[in-house]
């Protein structure tokens, strides 16, 4: 029979739990999850966003801009906020097409393995 494991105020065996779990010890440790993961980044998200909310919020003086042909009008808080967003587009085209380089690379060899195969 394997060693007792004690976890809150029960006693079991460590076969009992699930092969997801490890013991060590007397305390049981879950291992981390990509749900796990999504749960974490999507609290940081929300904590970011309010506290760009904020940012704009405290920030709403307007600011006369020029850009290329155009002239306009914006609160400071959200003309940042829309640099942010377009740094952030720049960003995901870069990993887009890095992504797309790798995929492509793996494909090619994918097809010299099989004909090497035959």
């Amino acid at each position: 029979m394997a060693d007792p494991v004690t976890t809150d105020d029960t006693t079991s065996t460590a076969e009992d739990h699930s092969a997801s779990t490890t013991s060590t010890g007397s305390e049981m440790v879950v291992p981390r999850t990509r749900t796990g993961a999504a749960l974490v980044a999507t609290v940081l998200g929300l904590v970011l966003a309010l506290l760009m909310l904020v940012f704009v919020l405290q920030n709403g003086d307007r600011q006369d801009y020029e850009f290329l042909w155009a002239e306009f009008s914006l609160p400071a808080g959200v003309a940042m906020l829309f640099a942010a967003i377009a740094g952030g587009l720049v960003v995901a085209l870069v990993g887009i097409g890095r992504i797309v380089q790798i995929r492509l690379a793996a494909r090619r060899h994918r097809r010299a393995d099989r004909r090497q195969q035959h």
